[in-house]
């Protein structure tokens, strides 16, 4: 008991300064947050962290003293409420690729995977998550898993992923194709993410303009 009554004000000792720097970092990563997301189209936005002491402090928690919320006003006349219950698809998508781009800066990251962070957004906003994923190719390799044109075209390298089905006598199965694509292959698989399975010549001079950056 006695052992154990002095590892816990050890404890205590650590998850107090624990809650002192966290309140100190986050008034930069809250500036951060928000510097990113002006360039993905939400310069409005107010992002905070909320940092609250949770109830039972006699009680010890991997996780400190704290009990941390990002907290997201989107537009000015928005009220701010949790991330997790106030924002939608496209702004979850924004702000999430904004903390992890600051994130991975802050802790030496080589390589950033995601997974249709464009989720729930189209046009220009799609068009400023793509410029972002760029830029963050300056100082990581980036994968990004897309069915948005906008993203897709801002790639230094482009894959296609096609599943297909073989249904014979001898066997069931379902196999995947993971393909290079040159740069003819890109403008015809681009123009189909805009037209859909008939590809016209607008959609072509479209997908060339998008890789192009015009």
């Amino acid at each position: 008991k006695k052992d154990l009554d002095a590892l816990f004000v050890k404890y205590k000792d650590i998850a107090k300064g624990l809650s002192i720097r966290r309140k100190e970092s986050s008034r930069d990563f809250d500036l951060l947050i928000m510097q990113s997301l002006k360039g993905l189209k939400l310069e409005s936005s107010i992002f905070k962290t909320s940092l609250v002491l949770r109830n039972d402090l006699d009680v010890p928690n991997y996780n400190g003293f704290d009990h941390l919320e990002f907290i997201l006003s989107a537009n000015p006349d928005s009220n701010a409420g949790p991330l997790r219950s106030i924002a939608s698809g496209g702004e979850l998508s924004r702000v999430m690729l904004s903390i992890k781009s600051v994130v991975s800066k802050k802790f030496g990251a080589k390589t950033l995977i995601f997974d249709e962070i464009d989720t729930g957004i189209s046009g220009s906003v799609a068009s400023a998550v793509g410029e972002k994923l760029e830029s963050l190719s300056d100082h990581f390799q980036v994968f990004t898993v897309t069915h948005s044109p906008q993203v897709a075209s801002k790639g230094n390298h482009h894959f296609l992923i096609r599943k297909t089905y073989s249904n014979n006598l001898e066997k069931n199965r379902t196999s995947v194709e993971f393909l290079r694509l040159t740069r003819k292959d890109r403008i015809e698989e681009i123009s189909r993410m805009m037209s859909g399975s008939k590809v016209t010549s607008e959609a072509r001079a479209a997908a060339e303009r998008l890789m192009e950056g015009e």
